[in-house]
């Protein structure tokens, strides 16, 4: 995984930002953190406001500069299922925005990996997880074994003559 990372060039410790489903508590809640904490606080964003007040906004990040970006991180903020998966594979703590109606492969992959979490609620539907280090190295055994099956999956997936044109168009388009 780390070779395909792309680095990007930031030199200073920093939290991560990556939010796909923000509201006004994400937004406090990244403020107040960026009072709080001597890091960079660095945003992923689509557009070119700097709703979050980050010292560097970055707009069209690669997949690979995505996970480096991930991997360096001292901490990640997020609602993304895929900022919550890199964090997970990198050991890094993680700020999680749950929304109890929305999240469903949020809570399949937390459940799946049987991680444990703090919990901050801010009303009924949405809710603050907290993944530090301790909780994610506890399942490092069982995401292991998750990621082996899944290359398993892969591989006889690709081998499979039915399938086989499908994946060459699908590594293709990737590439």
């Amino acid at each position: 995984m780390q070779s395909f990372a792309k680095p990007v060039n930031i030199k200073k410790p920093y939290i991560l930002v990556y939010s796909v489903a923000g509201d006004l508590e994400f937004k406090k809640m990244v403020k107040s953190l960026k009072k709080e904490s001597n890091c960079q606080l660095i945003c992923i964003n689509t557009n070119v406001y700097n709703a979050y007040n980050s010292d560097i906004l970055l707009n069209n990040v690669s997949p690979n500069q995505f996970v480096w970006l991930i991997n360096n991180a001292k901490e990640v903020y997020t609602s993304s299922y895929h900022a919550l998966l890199f964090s997970i594979i990198f050991n890094k703590p993680c700020s999680l925005k749950y929304n109890k109606i929305r999240s469903s492969r949020h809570n399949d992959i937390l459940k799946l990996l049987n991680i444990k979490y703090e919990i901050n609620n801010v009303d009924d539907n949405i809710t603050y997880l907290y993944i530090n280090e301790e909780y994610i190295k506890e399942c490092q055994e069982k995401l292991n074994k998750e990621i082996t099956k899944s290359k398993e999956f892969l591989r006889k997936s690709i081998s499979s003559k039915k399938w086989k044109y499908y994946w060459i168009i699908i590594i293709a388009y990737i590439f």
